[in-house]
């Protein structure tokens, strides 16, 4: 058999495909963000909020596919890991001289549990349940040419809040490097570019997403964050801290977690 897939490669480009739907998630908002600062005239300031996120529901049908497709490369990498021949609907195809990518693989239907049974290995519940939802939501697109789920921009950034840790297992401030040109700026300036993207993209969650209701229900908690602080442990500007109690809290920029 030829074209055999790498696990490694695989997981790479699992990665690769967050740091694309980062990329594309902070030019979608980054314009927003800045007309929101300037007077709503004629409509009032909700009329436009709901106006812009109303005009991106094209990007939230095919981010649904970007962060299906990473979390199926990503499932498929851990099969991989141990036999790339386990990721075959037929095995006696292993034998055949013809390339892998001509042989019928398994479906995604069950590919998390696969994945588990195979490598001993406890994907999160979050992750499970979530990569069910996406799942039936990206049949929907491809067979219906959308998603009719009016809960589709919490499912979205759910997704992409899990699969960051799941899968991408870095906080947002060092994914965003995606989204640095200059790499050969000083370590300091890196650092702090890193931060202020980190910072202005959870400025995006928080304004075109109902971020507090979302983490409420990935990390399954009662009630909404109480309030947001800044960060003591990495310093990112902005408030990025979510506190939802005395003994909880979660940064979604460095991930740093208390009771969590």
């Amino acid at each position: 058999m030829t074209d055999l897939p790498n696990n490694e490669e695989m997981l790479l480009y699992a990665k690769r495909n967050l740091e694309f739907f980062i990329k594309t998630f902070y030019l979608h908002f980054y314009s927003d963000i800045e007309l929101l600062q300037a007077p709503a005239q004629p409509e009032t300031e909700e009329q436009r909020l709901k106006r812009l996120i109303s005009e991106k529901e094209s990007f939230f049908q095919s981010g649904l596919v970007i962060l299906f497709n990473s979390a199926e490369i990503y499932l498929k990498s851990i099969i991989a890991e141990h036999s790339v021949y386990l990721l075959l609907k037929e095995v006696k195809d292993c034998y055949k001289n013809k390339s892998f990518f001509e042989c019928s693989t398994l479906d995604a239907t069950e590919l998390h549990r696969i994945a588990q049974s195979i490598s001993g290995r406890n994907l999160s519940p979050r992750f499970n349940e979530i990569y069910d939802i996406l799942r039936k939501e990206r049949n929907k697109v491809i067979h219906l040419g959308k998603s009719n789920n009016k809960e589709i921009r919490k499912d979205f950034l759910s997704a992409f809040l899990i699969f960051r840790e799941e899968i991408y297992q870095e906080p947002l401030n060092n994914l965003v490097h995606c989204l640095i040109n200059d790499k050969n700026m000083p370590e300091q300036k890196l650092v702090e570019a890193k931060k202020n993207y980190a910072a202005s993209i959870i400025d995006m969650m928080k304004t075109f997403f109902p971020l507090d209701d979302i983490l409420a229900n990935i990390y399954k908690i009662d009630g909404k964050p109480k309030n947001w602080n800044v960060c003591t442990n990495c310093q990112t500007p902005g408030k990025t801290l979510a506190v939802i109690s005395k003994t909880k809290s979660i940064c979604l920029s460095c991930d740093f977690k208390i009771g969590l």
